[in-house]
């Protein structure tokens, strides 16, 4: 078994198709069939099937791909780490983060970084709490920030600033120029919000929960800068994080209201695989965060 026939294998996965698993990795569609057959030989198994015009992994198939991808970046996290060592401050650093982070608190602090060590080659991944989780636990990400709280033993976690949700309303709606609002009083809106997994809406709803509160039913809206486009437009109210907002607000085109007696709060951490080996270039970053930390919000400025 080679890297290249898991290189292969993978391709194959990702596009169903001999043909374009051998375009992508330049080889010809015979070379690419005796390739996996050579390996479905050694291993005494079956790896893909065709039903009629498509072509699926099989069990085994799956199992071995699960697995090249991870060896896969492992070799890649290698040969990162023997780079950096013959680059000075160089190295690749992939780093991960939920919605919240990813989109507003992160690029500043990423940019400044990057001015600083331009040999570092930067990878960004912004997905929700728990596809960061899986990514660094299957060693596709080196650091992440997650706006959820996490518990596996396997994972290394900084609590790193404070997040405040507020209530995000239409500058021409009643309550814009309100301080607070009762969360009783939420009934009677249109409450828009992500979908059920994301870390800003489990935060809310297990608030609203605790306090044996009810909230109205959730308009989903896939994003949060839809979501507040949609608020401007008064189409519905938001629970939403003060940072991701707080541009509109400035602006005017959006206020922000504390839901009265009950503020809600959530941790954001950075978090990385506790048997991780940190280049230079990653203890940089974690070190940059940990000032960030260290001064809370106004690091961030």
């Amino acid at each position: 078994m080679t890297l290249h026939q898991l290189r292969l294998l993978c391709a194959v996965a990702r596009h169903r198709s001999l043909t374009r698993a051998g375009e992508e990795l330049l080889l010809s569609q015979p070379a690419v069939t005796m390739q996996l057959k050579e390996l479905q030989k050694e291993l005494g198994a079956a790896l893909y099937e065709r039903l009629g015009k498509t072509l699926h992994l099989t069990t085994a198939g799956d199992t071995l791909e699960r697995y090249a991808r991870r060896i896969l970046a492992l070799v890649e996290e290698a040969e990162a780490a023997v780079h950096a060592l013959q680059r000075d401050n160089g190295g690749r650093v992939r780093v991960g983060a939920s919605n919240t982070p990813g989109i507003y608190l992160l690029p500043p602090l990423l940019s400044a970084f990057c001015r600083e060590f331009p040999a570092v080659e930067l990878a960004i991944t912004v997905g929700n709490t728990q596809t960061i989780a899986a990514m660094i636990l299957h060693n596709e990400l080196d650091l992440g920030v997650a706006g959820e709280s996490l518990h596996r033993a396997e994972l290394t976690i900084m609590p790193w600033v404070t997040d405040t949700l507020v209530l995000a309303v239409s500058a021409h709606h009643p309550w814009a120029k309100r301080k607070t609002v009762a969360p009783e009083e939420l009934l009677t809106e249109r409450l828009l919000g992500r979908e059920p997994g994301s870390a800003t809406r489990k935060t809310y709803e297990q608030a609203f929960l605790q306090r044996g509160l009810t909230l109205p039913k959730t308009i989903e809206i896939g994003g949060i800068e839809a979501i507040k486009r949609a608020v401007e437009a008064d189409l519905g109210v938001a629970i939403l994080s003060a940072y991701s907002v707080a541009r509109e607000a400035k602006e005017g085109r959006v206020a922000t209201l504390a839901l009265k007696g009950l503020p809600i709060t959530r941790p954001l951490s950075v978090v990385h695989h506790k048997d991780k080996t940190l280049t230079p270039p990653m203890q940089e970053l974690l070190r940059r965060l940990h000032q960030v930390s260290g001064r809370g919000r106004a690091g961030l400025r």
